[in-house]
């Protein structure tokens, strides 16, 4: 025989080998890690990149995976990577919660730029604070922020997350004065035309000392930034 066909063949024998094993069981995968998801369970993440089938690790590409999870409303970012032979890694950035948008038709989870993470039927089960507002304008996954909302999710926003279950609505009265009502009881007053951030952190700061203490409230006004007034439950 043809030394030279005889190596031929042997190449061919050898990649025809190695190509069977590559594409065998021994790559399929078999475990896949998630970290970062709290609105999503690991059921829709592993649905929406196709991994609860079985996959070969070489199938995995890690672009086309990233791509499916950011088009998810509630993913703001992600990466995904492969370890041979059969485990792959996936984390997610997740969009932040801040309030609850009701109209008479639903409500609706969003975070600070209007995405859409979730519809609920009972906003007590979100444990975030309600914004009424009747004029809701939802597109695919967004919902268009007006004036109002744009303040409320704005504000909501700067507080911290304990302090937002704290929180059970947002009001904008007629006079323009914006309310806080609380879940335990009592009111917030927020006054007016405010710097945002500035009043997030004075709120902050004195319901969180409140909360060390354990003193119910029954009124805060916050309406001029250097005169507090307080109202405690007797």
């Amino acid at each position: 025989m043809d030394k030279s066909k005889y190596g031929i063949g042997l190449i061919l024998i050898v990649i025809i080998g190695l190509v069977s094993f590559l594409h065998s069981s021994y790559f399929t995968v078999e475990e896949v890690h998630i970290k970062g998801n709290n609105l999503l369970t690991r059921d829709n993440i592993i649905r929406v990149c196709e991994l609860n089938r079985q996959v070969n690790i070489f199938n995995v590409e890690q672009d086309r995976l990233i791509n499916k999870l950011i088009n998810l409303p509630q993913v703001k970012g992600a990466v995904v990577k492969r370890d041979l032979p059969r485990e792959v890694f996936i984390k997610i950035e997740e969009r932040v919660p801040v309030a609850v948008i009701s109209n008479q038709n639903s409500n609706l989870v969003i975070d600070k730029q209007g995405w859409v993470l979730n519809k609920i039927d009972d906003i007590n089960n979100a444990r975030l604070p309600l914004f009424i507002d009747d004029k809701i304008v939802k597109e695919n996954n967004k919902v268009k922020l007006n004036e109002n909302s744009k303040l409320a999710v704005s504000y909501l926003s700067n507080l911290s997350k304990q302090l937002l279950k704290e929180i059970q609505e947002f009001k904008i009265l007629s006079s323009g004065n914006v309310e806080l009502l609380l879940r335990e009881g009592g009111k917030v007053n927020l006054g007016k035309d405010f710097n945002i951030e500035k009043k997030a952190q004075i709120f902050n700061k004195i319901y969180s000392d409140l909360r060390q203490k354990e003193i119910k409230i029954e009124y805060i006004n916050l309406k001029y930034n250097r005169n507090i007034f307080i109202k405690v439950e007797k």
